[in-house]
């Protein structure tokens, strides 16, 4: 690898005009010197293009159709020219010293990917909190079988590591990331610097549009990596633990969208408790089973009935 090797940062690009400049701006203000960034529009309906196209030759513009983030990363990941990636999404922001921290972590030959924790911030872009350090003891390759520990925002691999390992799966729309760390990791190690050095935006919205889908995609991406090592007694385990770990983070789901549906129906917004009833029930049906619910449920079906104050309706 070369002594300063040039970092290519990826920004899949979707519906987030409002966000996507910061986000861009964040990567091209790194103090570190060889960077090359790429932003992969994914089919926006809004003016996502036009941000990205305002940054003229300083971003490598790439299109392609509504295909989803793994799609995106994997088109930029095949047309990049630095020897190092590093992800950042089209709504999070790095701090200008990322790059020059992370990159000098690869000067071992063994290590493929370089990871450590962000800042949680609001939807205005103010902190909240600092995310837990990831645990090096979660590093090997079964344990990361079972779940992914780390974020994405503040993670660099190397580009040969992942081309090697197959690279992003593009069928898999969500959990990409974890599917590719764990690949690379059967093979290089990975360190942690425990230095925040990413901004991760939360926005209350992500609540209900990403729990049923992030179980799905768990799940696949489970059996997948359990194919990994034939006949492996602790592939199988892992499986079987992340299987448990998966429906434990979707309970966990279902009992917040619940939340949110009792809230909303005890203020009078039937419609909206609906919406959030309709999506635990969805993701969970044996809530169907639970006389509480049900009782809830008779109730604002009844209220419903005598009419509903209109709100929005446009639920991601």
């Amino acid at each position: 690898m070369s002594a300063v090797p040039v970092v290519s940062v990826i920004i899949p690009c979707y519906n987030k005009a409002r966000f996507v400049g910061e986000a861009i701006e964040s990567a091209l203000s790194q103090t570190y010197p060889h960077v090359e960034v790429i932003a992969v529009d994914d089919g926006s309906t809004d003016e996502t293009p036009d941000v990205i196209r305002s940054f003229g030759d300083r971003v490598v513009f790439l299109q392609q159709r509504n295909r989803g983030t793994s799609a995106a990363r994997q088109l930029a990941l095949e047309r990049a020219s630095g020897e190092l990636i590093g992800l950042l999404d089209h709504d999070d922001r790095w701090l200008p010293h990322k790059l020059e921290r992370q990159a000098p972590l690869f000067s071992d030959p063994e290590v493929a990917i370089v990871t450590g924790p962000y800042y949680v911030m609001n939807e205005a872009g103010e902190r909240l909190r600092e995310s837990a350090p990831p645990d090096p003891d979660r590093f090997g390759v079964h344990e990361w079988k079972r779940e992914n520990h780390i974020g994405t925002n503040n993670t660099m691999f190397r580009r040969d590591a992942a081309l090697n390992a197959g690279g992003f799966d593009p069928t898999i729309r969500g959990c990409d990331d974890w599917d590719l760390w764990v690949r690379i990791a059967d093979q290089y190690r990975t360190v942690c610097l425990d230095e925040p050095l990413a901004e991760y935006r939360s926005f209350p919205e992500q609540l209900s549009r990403h729990g049923e889908l992030m179980y799905a995609n768990r799940i696949r991406v489970l059996r997948k990596l359990r194919r990994m090592h034939p006949g492996c007694d602790a592939c199988e385990r892992a499986y079987q633990d992340g299987v448990q770990i998966a429906r434990a983070k979707l309970r966990g789901y279902v009992r917040e969208v619940c939340a949110a549906g009792f809230a909303a129906y005890e203020r009078g917004d039937w419609r909206e408790a609906w919406y959030h009833y309709r999506r635990a029930i969805r993701a969970w049906p044996g809530l169907l089973r639970d006389v509480g619910l049900l009782r809830v449920l008779a109730s604002l079906a009844k209220r419903s009935m005598v009419g509903m104050p209109k709100i929005n309706e446009d639920k991601g």
